[in-house]
């Protein structure tokens, strides 16, 4: 939230129908996914058909994160942002009582609330 970037976390329980609505919806440009072969496996699969150039891309690991290891990482402070508190940064899903998954898109107003 702090990089003003909608955050969209998809459930792996989703079917792949399921996350292609999700995807055709969203319409992100970059997909953080595990490096676990299934969940990555399904991703590539939800892209494959839509009219959109999505960049599939290793979640970043706690490790990788928060612990020293040899990989150099940037952790040089984000500059000072002008917050737009009514854009969406974050976005979720319904669970499996409808026949897709309904969106709700939230500002950082309904979050901090």
């Amino acid at each position: 939230m702090r990089a003003e970037i909608p955050f969209f976390p998809i459930s792996p329980r989703n079917s792949l129908a399921a996350i292609q609505h999700l995807l055709s919806k969203t319409r992100p440009t970059h997909v953080l996914v595990s490096v676990e072969g299934p969940m990555r496996d399904l991703v590539q699969k939800s892209v494959e058909g839509l009219d959109i150039q999505v960049v599939i891309a290793d979640m970043p690991t706690f490790p990788l994160l928060y612990e020293h290891t040899d990989q150099t990482l940037d952790d040089s402070p984000l500059p000072p942002r002008t917050r737009d508190i009514f854009a969406t940064r974050l976005m979720v899903h319904s669970s499996g009582i409808f026949p897709v998954p309904k969106l709700q898109l939230m500002t950082f107003t309904d979050i901090s609330n």
